[in-house]
């Protein structure tokens, strides 16, 4: 599973999270922070769950603090990242974020 090598991404992250999202809790992206070593959590209090759509100048700010992080690190930019299919039950970081 994939949740189980987060803790061996060394390029900083930053996730944008929206506080009053419904569909993904804030509470999940609080979870999946702590498993970065080098993440940093925006949080958007008035925020639901399309930011990129109600509050693009706060996505635009985040993508920003990623790169200046990155720069920092002396890292490149990460290159995508493949989205793969789920393909079984909830992981155990799911778990906890849904406890």
């Amino acid at each position: 599973m994939i949740a189980a090598e987060y803790g061996a991404v060394a390029l900083p992250v930053v996730v944008v999270g929206g506080v009053r999202d419904r569909i993904a809790p804030f509470a999940e992206s609080e979870v999946f922070c702590r498993h970065l070593p080098n993440a940093t959590l925006v949080a958007v209090d008035d925020g639901g769950h399309a930011l990129h759509v109600t509050h693009p100048e706060a996505v635009a700010t985040a993508i920003e603090l990623a790169f200046e992080a990155a720069a920092k690190a002396g890292e490149p930019a990460a290159p995508p990242v493949p989205i793969r299919p789920s393909s079984g039950p909830a992981t155990p970081l799911a778990n906890e974020a849904v406890a």
